[in-house]
């Protein structure tokens, strides 16, 4: 049979041309093609060509019976038998031998041992050993064949021999199981391969690198049948070879014109800008979108480029598909399958805060007996009144408040918190988990997914009945897969599944359906087969297009050459033919768009493509010029706007504001007081709406849980009757250390983190130098008489509140009111409870100012007035007030009091308070502090500032119905 070299003209484009041709020889009604066995680069140009077909049958009004339509990987890997491993058999196979392996006997390939020889290392060198084989079992080679062919190289033959031996090991691994090794069968399969019994002719299109093994299969076939090589190009000009391949001697000098009135070529900022141009060019094209093709050279562009077409309400189809691993439901497999190998707080927030496992949680009760802890769903019931909401914000408090490193220290403080939904969730966690170690991982996994997904309405038998329903059926089948390798290969360590499932969900593809009018994002390699009249192509950056491998370990570019597989040379030529053929085709009415950005996603720099290079040499200046110019200056965007300002929920001049949501506390606290001082609309925000930022990954102590350590220490020596006349130093400081572990074993557990051991290591020291003081202070005759004293201050019908500390009395009968400090700096109480005047003053609340010492001050905190008004008030006591300060040097520990505070100074706070009482009451909120002094959470919320972004109106009496 014969072999043809057919040219469809490069003066129009190639899918046009091709589909007439096809067409041409049909007369009779429907069109037969059935015969046709028709090769394509990529599964696009496949649709692509069908496409074209069925709109020619269309227009000639009749019906098709369509080609066969393949890409060259089918000819090297048609359907395989039962006994041929698949790829995951090969990778657990590798992982097996590597693992198993003596490294004495493979010191070419491993020259030192590796760090961790673990399932992770093995599995992803596993990885790319089954990759490397598949690549070079395209070109009819083996490991052994490799290190034959450079036994008389440089090209490090020692390694490829040991390579070679290993190849043989994981071969024998998988024979003794039934497997035969893929590499080695499918080029026994090929070399008595034939061409299926109802084709009648092989054409390959559009193809310009097949591989040297595809062609030992095509031209078998052409022994029984006529096989044709269709190109796109002039015959005249010969820049393919017979088999349709771009030679590069022949391309090497070419030059590609790129005329002004055709081309544009536009060098831009970075993606960002890109994709923004891309979306406004697409947009011109809105109501004939077949108009316009986008074709992205490099496939890191997608995920942007859809996003500003999205943005634009344009949409946007990646025909290449997209892993599953970026779909929920794998989603939740990997989180749940991560509880076999990792139980932290981390593992555990990812699950409860997945979707589908939120709505299963919502219907757990406690388990009643341990047929519940199994790790299946239970019967029915549920706990009624909570949400999804509720469970996570009960989990995140426990993760602040406990800072547990495990599971089952989470379980204790669910159960010591009666948390019972969180409880029911942890407890059939805690039952997963035991079930993924105890059955084989992928049937285990199998199960928890049916169990969370049971009352889901997806199935995935039935593409058409949920968008979830590809994704759950390659989800389910994958398991099934895996299952059968995990059972084949159970001796690989358990922690290898939970690496081998991730692996696996980024190798299978879901090709989501398109939407209508959608544009195609399509690959480099489909340019050939694109029509369009205006082409944008995005992305033509070196490494890119021409496609080059640097660096490459196993295979470097000499050995490459050596062993007659693709080089960086053939992609160039490659490349080449097709950047001509996309321009020279549409110079009759046509349009074609460059794009060249300068910088990455990840800010490194980007240099043009050398195809863009290949010009007469006197363009050579101006064409470097045009591409290394530097890039105009962008407009600046007008000023951000705001279209609303915030106010209070349902604040507006008509609605209820501030003042009547907010309702008046029934007393205010030292804090609540000490908030509002500081910043009125800060205490609206915190106190009123109770907005406060949860740290939920903390994993040590902060500054409020390391003082209330120190502080409920402190507490218990001063109940503790049998302590309360003991003065000596080291019996205080041992009952303090073993006191504060008890307390940290009560609130944290068992101490997970080398963070957290230091950390009561510290403040035991500091617990340490407190004794020492307490003993010096009892010594002089103080003595506590109460501690965590609730008090109640009415003053002209403003009501205040709070707890002190501790109070202390004098054998002489003088008393004094204690707070426990324990900041790093050891602030007086002076200097703690006012401060000095602002010169701008119209921040500072009016009825905080006072006078002292011929100075202007302002109150900043009215705690310890308080409390001796409150004493005073309640027992009729005067009394001091001081600080038993902690800080972090043993030398500074001491009581400071507060010497200078005098009774027109209580009398002073006293109104301050009334004021600060009555301000709250009338709804003012305004003005806030400097922005400077939000420096937390909190102020993400107000990116332009609090002024700029919040309705003051709605927060001052006598303004938007405040009054």
């Amino acid at each position: 049979m014969s072999r043809t070299l057919i040219h469809l003209s490069w003066d129009q484009p190639f899918l046009p041309q091709l589909a007439d041709m096809l067409a041409r020889p049909c007369t009779t009604a429907p069109w037969d093609m059935e015969g046709l066995f028709i090769i394509v680069p990529t599964r696009q140009a496949g649709r692509m060509l069908r496409e074209a077909l069925a709109l020619r049958a269309c227009e000639a009004g009749t019906g098709l019976l369509a080609p066969r339509i393949v890409t060259p990987d089918w000819l090297l890997n048609p359907a395989q038998a039962e006994s041929v491993a698949s790829p995951a058999d090969v990778v657990a196979a590798w992982a097996a031998v590597l693992l198993a392996a003596d490294m004495e006997s493979f010191r070419p390939l491993f020259p030192i041992d590796p760090p961790r020889r673990d399932a992770h290392w093995a599995l992803g060198l596993g990885w790319q050993l089954q990759r490397l084989q598949s690549e070079v079992n395209e070109y009819g080679l083996d490991f052994a064949g490799i290190a034959e062919s450079s036994a008389r190289t440089d090209a490090e033959p020692e390694r490829w021999s040991a390579l070679a031996s290993l190849e043989v090991l994981m071969a024998a691994h998988l024979s003794e199981r039934g497997l035969a090794e893929p590499c080695a069968a499918k080029i026994s399969r090929i070399s008595s391969s034939l061409p299926p019994s109802e084709i009648s002719r092989v054409l390959i299109t559009g193809v310009l690198d097949p591989t040297p093994l595809a062609l030992k299969v095509l031209e078998r076939w052409s022994e029984a049948l006529p096989v044709d090589v269709v190109v796109h190009g002039n015959p005249q000009e010969a820049v393919h070879d017979e088999w349709g391949r771009a030679d590069f001697e022949r391309v090497r000098h070419r030059t590609i014109a790129l005329p002004k009135d055709q081309v544009d070529l536009r060098i831009l900022k970075d993606h960002r800008e890109l994709a923004d141009r891309v979306s406004s060019v697409a947009g011109c094209y809105a109501d004939s979108p077949r108009t316009l093709g986008i074709c992205l050279a490099d496939q890191r562009l997608t995920p942007s480029v859809a996003q500003a077409m999205a943005k634009a309400g344009l949409a946007a189809h990646d025909p290449a598909g997209i892993p599953l691993s970026r779909a929920s439901l794998a989603k939740l497999a990997i989180s749940l399958s991560d509880l076999a190998t990792a139980e932290g707080p981390e593992t555990l927030a990812i699950i409860l805060r997945d979707p589908f496992f939120e709505a299963f949680a919502a219907g757990l009760t406690l388990p009643q007996d341990a047929e519940r802890q199994d790790g299946r769903a239970p019967d029915g019931g549920g706990v009624s009144g909570t949400g999804g909401a509720s469970l996570l914000a009960a989990f995140d408090a426990l993760l602040a408040e406990h800072l547990p490193g495990t599971l089952a220290s989470c379980l204790d403080f669910a159960r010591k918190d009666n948390s019972e939904r969180l409880l029911a969730a942890l407890e059939w966690l805690s039952a997963a988990r035991e079930r993924l170690l105890a059955e084989p991982f992928c049937q285990a996994l199998s199960g928890l997914l049916a169990a969370v997904l049971s009352g889901q309405k997806i199935r995935g038998d039935d593409p058409a009945a949920s968008p979830l329903s590809e994704a759950g059926a390659k989800l389910r089948q994958l398991l099934a897969s895996l299952a059968e390798v995990e059972s084949r290969h159970a001796a690989l360590p358990r922690a290898a599944w939970p690496i081998f499932l991730r692996q696996a969900l980024n190798q299978e593809i879901m090709y989501p359906a398109k939407e209508e009018n959608a544009w195609d994002l399509e690959g480099w390699l489909e340019i050939v087969f694109d029509d369009s009249p205006h082409l944008l192509i995005a992305g033509l950056n070196e490494g890119v297009v021409p496609e080059s491998v640097q660096g490459d370990w196993f295979i470097p570019e000499s050995l490459r050459k050596t062993l007659g597989m693709r080089t960086n040379e053939d992609r160039l030529a490659r490349d080449r033919v097709l950047f001509e053929a996309a321009l020279r085709s549409r110079r009759q009415g046509g349009r074609v768009d460059l794009l060249v950005p300068k910088i990455s996603t990840e800010g490194d720099p980007l240099q043009p493509s050398k195809i863009l290079f290949a010009c007469e040499d006197n363009e050579l200046i101006d064409r470097a010029k045009e591409l290394f110019a530097p890039l105009p200056e962008r407009k600046q965007p007008p000023r951000r706007t705001i279209a609303w300002k915030l106010g209070p929920p349902l604040g507006t001049e008509e609605a209820p504001a501030a003042s009547a949501l907010l309702p008046r506390p029934r007393s205010l606290s030292p804090s609540a007081i000490r908030c509002y001082l500081d910043c009125p609309f800060r205490y609206y925000l915190e106190q009123g709406l109770r907005l406060r930022p949860l740290d939920a990954e903390k994993r040590d102590l902060d500054s409020l849980d390391f003082g209330n350590l120190c502080h409920k220490a402190l507490e218990r020596l001063a109940r503790d009757t049998t302590m309360q006349s003991i003065n000596d130093e080291g019996a205080l400081a041992g009952y303090l250390t073993v006191t504060l572990q008890e307390i940290a074993a009560e609130k944290l557990g068992r101490l997970s983190s080398f963070a957290l051991r230091i950390q009561i290591e510290a403040a035991a020291a500091r617990l340490r130098a407190a004794a020492a003081v307490e003993a010096e202070q009892r010594r002089q005759g103080w003595h506590t008489v109460d501690v965590e004293k609730p008090w109640t201050l009415k003053i002209r019908g403003h009501v205040f509140g709070g707890v002190i500390d501790r109070i202390d009395r004098h054998e002489d009968g003088s008393w004094r009111v204690i707070d426990y400090k324990t900041s790093d700096a050891g602030t007086t109480p002076e200097d703690a409870h006012w401060a000095a005047c602002p010169r701008d003053r119209s921040r500072v609340f009016p009825a905080s100012l006072f006078e002292h010492e011929d100075k202007t001050r302002r109150w900043i905190d009215l705690q310890l007035p308080l409390y001796l008004l409150a004493l005073r008030d309640e027992q009729g006591v005067k009394a001091k007030a001081g600080y038993f300060v902690l800080p972090r040097t043993k030398e500074d520990t001491a009581v400071r009091t507060w010497e200078s505070l005098s009774p027109e100074h209580l009398l002073h706070a006293q109104d301050c308070a009334i004021a600060v009482s009555e301000a709250i009451a009338s709804g003012r909120f305004w003005p806030p502090s400097p922005r400077a002094r939000w420096n937390d959470e909190l102020a993400r919320l107000f990116p332009d500032g609090i002024e700029a972004d919040v309705d003051a109106r709605l927060f001052e009496p006598g303004t938007g119905g405040m009054s």
